[in-house]
């Protein structure tokens, strides 16, 4: 199933300049296979782009994961998840608690449907 949303044309001219643009020209180097919950086998800013689907989804990992991909995210670096819209926000609560702090930015979130019974959240963010 595709999962698409609208945006109008400005604000995704504005949006694909400034972010999207840099996550299409990926070059993957190689795949890793880690487990969350753990310190990771990485060292710290290794990375430009994270993406995480369908990682933080019903408490399946702790909220300490977090800090972790943000320590092998380099600065400035972008982090694309998609979270299951359900138990009061807990994993978007903690991105929250980042934004506050300055730890991270975000740069843009929208609903989306993948499931009939559930909404998802696409989540743009940037470490400051």
């Amino acid at each position: 199933m595709v999962a698409y949303y609208i945006l109008t044309a400005e604000y995704y001219e504005k949006l694909y300049k400034k972010h999207i643009s840099r996550l299409l020209i990926i070059k993957y180097k190689s795949l890793s296979k880690a487990k969350l919950c753990k310190t990771l086998d990485f060292t710290d800013n290794s990375f430009d782009v994270l993406i995480s689907c369908g990682v933080f989804t019903r408490r399946q990992v702790s909220l300490n994961s977090f800090e972790e991909l943000i320590r092998i995210l380099k600065s400035e670096g972008m982090f694309l998840l998609a979270l299951r819209v359900e138990n009061n926000d807990f994993y978007y609560n903690q991105l929250k608690k980042y934004y506050i702090d300055g730890i991270l930015d975000e740069v843009f979130k929208t609903r989306f449907n993948v499931l009939s019974n559930c909404n998802h959240e696409l989540v743009l963010a940037r470490l400051c």
